[in-house]
């Protein structure tokens, strides 16, 4: 019995030893950083614009709008953000195209377009701010007279 007991105990401390033999750590050091992101994005092209109507005695011709376009945007900036838009080439005599951008995160404005970059929205937070609204006012003088349908790229950027 002493030499069952005797082995058992070399049994069991060469297991308690061999685990401890086994069990062994390593380390790594993970390297992260986030880059600055600002990103913007529109849902498409509003519909056309075309001014059919006018009231007897007056100048201005009845202005027409567009509210069905919308923009995204995410940033992660430590400072606010701006949108500014422009046009990428002067509209004709007479006649005027606003850009009005609503914001959820940030002071909404808007500006008749021109080639010079305008501010539209500004103090724009950190964050996201989905699905704003975009609005395009069209107006005309009787002094344009009759334009054809005619196109005009506006730029909009998300910047500091």
């Amino acid at each position: 019995m002493k030499k069952s007991l005797v082995i058992l105990a070399v049994l069991v401390l060469g297991l308690v030893f061999s685990q401890n033999v086994f069990a062994q750590t390593a380390d790594q050091t993970v390297t992260f950083a986030v880059n600055a992101v600002a990103k913007l994005a529109v849902s498409g092209d509003p519909g056309a614009l075309t001014i059919t109507d006018g009231t007897a005695g007056a100048t201005a011709l009845t202005s027409v709008s567009n509210a069905g376009t919308t923009y995204s945007l995410t940033h992660n900036s430590n400072s606010a953000l701006k949108i500014t838009a422009e046009l990428d080439a002067d509209m004709p005599a007479s006649t005027t195209l606003n850009l009005a951008l609503a914001s959820g995160n940030g002071t909404p404005g808007n500006s008749n377009l021109t080639t010079t970059a305008a501010d539209i929205v500004t103090n724009i937070a950190r964050g996201a701010d989905a699905t704003q609204t975009i609005t395009y006012t069209f107006g005309a003088d009787a002094s344009a007279g009759v334009i054809a349908s005619t196109t005009r790229t506006v730029t909009l950027t998300l910047t500091n």
